[in-house]
């Protein structure tokens, strides 16, 4: 596991908001695509712990793993 779910979860929020915001620009949207792209690999690698009772991170891989 490289990283964790919610440590991916904020690397793409906080991309959004640095290169996506509500006034777009076609270079920034392109890096944006480049950086989803990554961030997508790098989901590959994670992981949650614990049992799926009550646990936020699963929940959260689930919504990622369906998409």
């Amino acid at each position: 596991m490289v990283g964790g779910l919610f440590a991916l979860q904020y690397a793409l929020q906080e991309m959004m908001q640095e290169l996506v915001g509500i006034v777009r620009q076609e270079q920034k949207c392109l890096q944006a695509l480049d950086r989803i792209q990554q961030l997508k690999t790098r989901s590959g690698r994670v992981g949650v712990g614990g049992n799926r009772e009550y646990n936020g991170g699963w929940h959260t891989g689930l919504i990622y793993t369906h998409r």
